[in-house]
């Protein structure tokens, strides 16, 4: 049997990708979203390491996992250490460590 993988998503079996990786085999309506919101932020924030957050569909990552995590970064008073990049390519720069949080679908 062969795998085929789609485009958008070869960086994530290519084992010389330097970007943090963390995958989460769920389905819809599985809390994910709020889930890696947190390990997210705390990546960035704790360990200075790049994040990168795949969606299936790039269209989606505005008003799901973008907005609920600089929602939550701002409840936990640190949208100051933090730049936003509200359009395509999707991402927010934490200023202290230069750890970014990077958005694909």
């Amino acid at each position: 049997m062969d795998l085929v993988i789609p485009e958008p998503f070869k960086p994530l079996f290519d084992p010389s990708e330097p970007r943090k990786r963390f995958l989460s085999c769920t389905g819809r309506i599985s809390g994910k979203t709020v889930g890696y919101t947190y390990r997210a932020i705390l990546t960035a924030v704790q360990m200075h390491l790049d994040v990168w957050i795949l969606r299936a569909v790039n269209a989606k990552i505005a008003n799901s996992i973008y907005r609920t995590l600089k929602n939550t970064i701002i409840e936990m008073g640190l949208g100051h250490e933090f730049k936003f990049y509200e359009s395509a390519p999707f991402k927010m720069l934490h200023l202290p460590s230069g750890a970014c949080i990077d958005f694909n679908g």
